[in-house]
């Protein structure tokens, strides 16, 4: 199935569960969960359960360092309510090697830490200043067996490099400059043996094109204007062999829209 949890419009956050059983309808597991309303979090799948891990309060005061999973859906459980690593919104999490792992972001402003847990509750770092520099608004996937940084903000400026760990502690630059333009709040998964990008916002321009590519230095655009309006903070999942594209902002708003790839 697929799963929407939480998010929010400009005026707040939520903390409703939804679901797709297929691709024709969606039914919701939640309209409001024990987890506090919020957006710019991050959510994995590990040990069976699916995790929320920090985020953004949208009220401009709070962001959260909790860490809260569900097999439902619907019933969510707190493994702590004040994680080692310091309250964020605009990272990313992944699971790699058993471990979850949450990766930069920050409080209205941005770390370059990387934290790792087995039980949600207990985190580790593995560096308080990861070579890729400190940053939000990124994407983090796992590919060719490694962890993946791609672009992001800094908070003064926006990127489009790419990185790749094997510990979470030693990064190596993917590219200094891919070949799509600078961006953050895209989307990127993996997908017939390559990672993807997917739209995006550079500070000025909203984007809805799309790139790939097998190593993480070379990269190939499939389309420059895809079906969906451009758009950021979208959310991406691979889904019955297709990839997916779930929701956004632009400024016209937030849109609830939803596209596939034919």
């Amino acid at each position: 199935m697929m799963w929407v949890i939480a998010g929010g419009t400009l005026a707040g956050g939520f903390n409703d569960v939804w679901y797709a059983p297929d691709t024709n309808y969606w039914n919701e597991a939640s309209s409001g969960t024990a987890f506090t309303p919020r957006k710019l979090h991050s959510s994995v799948v590990f040990n069976n359960e699916m995790w929320v891990l920090g985020g953004y309060s949208g009220n401009l005061t709070t962001c959260f360092n909790d860490a809260w999973y569900s097999s439902d859906g619907i019933s969510w459980g707190c493994t702590t309510t004040a994680a080692a690593f310091s309250a964020r919104c605009g990272h990313t999490s992944l699971v790699y090697n058993n471990e979850m792992w949450v990766i930069a972001g920050g409080q209205f402003g941005c770390t370059d830490d990387i934290w790792y847990s087995s039980d949600g509750a207990n985190w580790g770092c593995t560096t308080t200043a990861a070579a890729f520099g400190a940053r939000y608004g990124h994407t983090s996937v796992v590919f060719n067996n490694a962890m993946w940084v791609i672009a992001g903000n800094n908070g003064t400026s926006v990127s489009n490099d790419t990185w790749y760990s094997f510990d979470g502690a030693n990064w190596t630059p993917g590219t200094s400059g891919a070949l799509f333009n600078a961006r953050y709040y895209h989307t990127s998964l993996v997908y017939n043996n390559y990672m993807w990008v997917i739209g995006g916002f550079d500070g000025t321009n909203y984007y809805n094109d799309v790139w790939y590519s097998s190593d993480g230095a070379n990269w190939q655009e499939a389309t420059a204007s895809a079906a969906f309006s451009t758009r950021d903070m979208t959310s991406s999942c691979v889904f019955m062999n297709r990839m997916w594209v779930i929701d956004g902002y632009n400024s016209s708003g937030e849109t609830n829209l939803i596209y596939w790839a034919q």
